[in-house]
């Protein structure tokens, strides 16, 4: 009776470590994501103060750090300048640009065909009416806290154990 007590108690220790653990990744997920985007639209922003003082499109490349995408696109969605590529897609379509032409700004994140990886992004109308749009990698944020996971797992299943474990050795008389 007492091992098919301390099984059932191990079993829903064990469940409920599991699922601190990924509610604790969603919430740091979450609120990584939520800085990610703070980040895109502050560095926009920075763009667009310094736009005013550029006289070639290409320079904005100068912007483009480390692993920070930007593209220039006119209001009919044509691109005018992208860091990663050229693309002679029309960009009218994408979420972002859509409320950014309707509300001024706009993010999304999904597949960059381009890139051929997850993406965020933000884009922002200009005063001249084009639209410029900074992505970030989000495999990148992917793999940080896939990387994290097992180990925050282990460390929820090494407490609870241990919890468990002492509380054993409470019950049980000691010879």
């Amino acid at each position: 009776m007492e091992g098919k007590i301390n099984t059932h108690l191990f079993i829903m220790g064990l469940v409920t470590a599991i699922l601190v653990s990924l509610i604790t990744w969603l919430v740091f997920f979450n609120a990584f994501q939520n800085q990610v985007n703070a980040d895109l639209k502050t560095d926009a922003q920075l763009i667009a103060t310094s736009y005013d003082y550029i006289t070639d499109d290409n320079n904005l490349k100068d912007f483009a750090k480390g692993q920070t995408r930007i593209t220039l696109i006119k209001a009919d969605g044509n691109v005018i300048f992208d860091s990663e590529k050229k693309s002679d897609e029309n960009h009218l379509e994408r979420s972002e640009i859509k409320d950014a032409l309707q509300d001024g700004e706009g993010y999304s994140s999904r597949y960059s065909e381009t890139t051929r990886t997850n993406t965020y992004y933000y884009a922002m109308k200009l005063s001249n009416g084009n639209i410029l749009r900074v992505a970030k990698d989000a495999d990148a944020l992917n793999s940080v806290f896939t990387s994290i996971l097992p180990y925050m797992i282990l460390s929820t299943l090494v407490n609870k154990s241990s919890s468990q474990i002492t509380e054993y050795l409470k019950v049980r008389p000691h010879n």
